[in-house]
């Protein structure tokens, strides 16, 4: 299947192979990743809601203590303290509530937001109280109190001799005092004892009647100052008791809000591990598939391309090798190996004709020199036969100028006896000595140049299996000497018709 796609485009698909599994791989890890990133952000939120709810606890220790401290020191300080940290408390409670944290008790929240607006009020009836009773030792009921008991003091240290009533005085307000620090009611039997016998001894006193009856209406503002303070000391006990029964009640809800979020932190703690593992393992196994197919392809690519290149290699170094049989693969691909390997059977095919012409063309050039060798042997045969015609001619023709000389010799002598005859027919004979000496040095050179051109043309004959056209020129140059050598035989023949005609 891989052959009807070119490498080009498996080239591509590997590299979208690649790209998705990277997309994959990625896809996975951003999935483990953003469950990861759920599960710490559900841990944060626990954290932060068990943060928040620990610091809501602290605020409320805060308002107890604070609350404490104004009770027992009547510090204003400390009342502002309680409203400021209430506030704060009320606003991390609201925070809390906004986020909306899954696994926490709303209705806890909201009793805990109610409990603080109980101890807010609780608080406020707390100071209230206080303020009535007095937050220092001359403001409140407590002034009032100390003011009517300063006034009996006052009027008693006029009378130096009213021991009794400054005894029963004393008395009154140590047990004023002692009910004061310990809020211990059974003392006020003791203050009510003690005022009896004040009012008693007043009559027996002897003081007069006028100071008597001031002392006995002081006494009894006293008393009465001292009812009201301890109704009030009792009204604000009771509200002391109620912002801490209110404080209690809300303990066990921070402590219920504190365990859901340790829960929560410990079941997000869990989860965040679980999914940790659970990632890891998806990653592992998936990226291991991935893997392992992109492997698997890139193997098979791999394989599809080297494979058939290693074969048409193959094939290519045999036919480098002369090896014309060699048979070429992969022709039917429609890749570009496909197309390589139709390229080298085309070369295999341009190959066997080359070598099918050149053996033709061996055929060809062995059957030329065959045919240049018989035509030769027959010109050197012609010529052979030619040159010895021509030199039996030239032999012929020299023994007929040698007797032509004897002659001519003998008419030389038959000459100088009739020199004196006549200068005319000297004259010709001068001329026919020239023109045989001339026709003597022409037949030397003719035949120099014959004994040159068989040179030559044995030279040619020699050559004319390599060179078909060297031999074409010698044998011009043959036909040449020959049509010259034919020439010189007209021009002995000439001669010796003119030899004829002498007298």
């Amino acid at each position: 299947m891989l052959s009807n796609i070119s490498i080009g485009t498996r080239i591509a698909l590997l590299v979208a192979a690649s790209v998705v599994t990277l997309g994959l791989l990625g896809g996975t890890v951003t999935v483990g990743a953003q469950r990861m990133f759920e599960a710490t952000a559900e841990l944060d939120q626990f954290r932060d809601a068990y943060e928040h709810t620990a610091a809501i606890e602290r605020r409320a220790s805060r308002l107890r203590f604070q609350a404490l401290r104004f009770v027992a020191d009547r510090d204003e300080t400390a009342a502002e303290a309680f409203a400021k940290n209430a506030e704060e408390a009320s606003r991390l409670l609201e925070n809390l509530k906004e986020r909306g944290v899954e696994r926490l008790p709303q209705e806890e929240l909201d009793h805990l937001s109610q409990g603080i607006g109980t101890l807010k009020e609780r608080f406020s009836s707390v100071v209230a109280r206080a303020k009535e009773l007095g937050l220092s030792d001359d403001s409140g009921l407590r002034g009032v109190l100390r003011a009517s008991a300063r006034a009996i003091e006052d009027e008693l240290k006029q009378w130096p001799n009213a021991d009794k009533l400054t005894g029963r005085m004393e008395s009154m307000r140590k047990m004023e005092k002692d009910f004061i620090i310990y809020s211990d009611e059974s003392l006020l039997s003791g203050h009510r004892k003690a005022f009896n016998e004040f009012t008693f001894f007043l009559a027996d006193s002897g003081l007069d009647t006028a100071t008597q009856t001031r002392l006995e209406k002081q006494a009894r503002t006293y008393r009465t100052d001292l009812g009201r303070f301890v109704d009030a000391t009792k009204a604000f006990r009771a509200e002391v008791q109620t912002f801490n029964d209110a404080f209690q009640a809300m303990v066990p809800r921070f402590e219920a809000l504190l365990e859901s979020a340790n829960a929560g932190m410990a079941g997000a703690v869990e989860t965040q591990n679980r999914v940790r593992g659970e990632v890891i393992a998806n990653v592992f196994q998936v990226g291991s598939v991935l893997l392992v197919g992109f492997a698997i392809i890139s193997l098979l690519v791999a394989r599809s391309i080297t494979r058939p290149l290693r074969l048409i290699e193959g094939v290519m170094e045999r036919l480098a090798g002369g090896d014309r049989t060699a048979t070429v693969p992969e022709t039917g691909r429609r890749d570009e190996i496909g197309a390589m390997a139709r390229a080298v059977s085309v070369f295999k095919e341009n190959l066997q004709r080359t070598h099918e012409l050149e053996q033709e063309s061996r055929r060809a050039e062995r059957r030329a020199e065959e045919e240049r060798e018989t035509a030769l042997r027959a010109i050197a045969h012609d010529f052979d036969s030619a040159f010895g015609r021509v030199l039996h001619t030239v032999s012929h023709a020299a023994d007929q100028i040698r007797n032509g000389a004897h002659i001519l010799r003998d008419t030389a002598e038959k000459m100088k006896e009739q020199a004196l005859d006549t200068s005319e027919k000297a004259e010709q004979t001068s001329e026919v000595v020239g023109i045989v000496n001339n026709v003597s040095r022409t037949l030397s050179a003719s035949i120099g140049e014959i004994g040159g051109r068989v040179t030559t043309s044995s030279t040619a004959i020699r050559r004319a299996v390599d060179h078909a056209r060297q031999s074409d020129s010698a044998v011009a140059a043959l036909a040449d000497s020959s049509q010259r050598i034919g020439e010189i035989v007209r021009l002995i023949n000439d001669i010796a018709g003119q030899r004829t005609c002498w007298p």
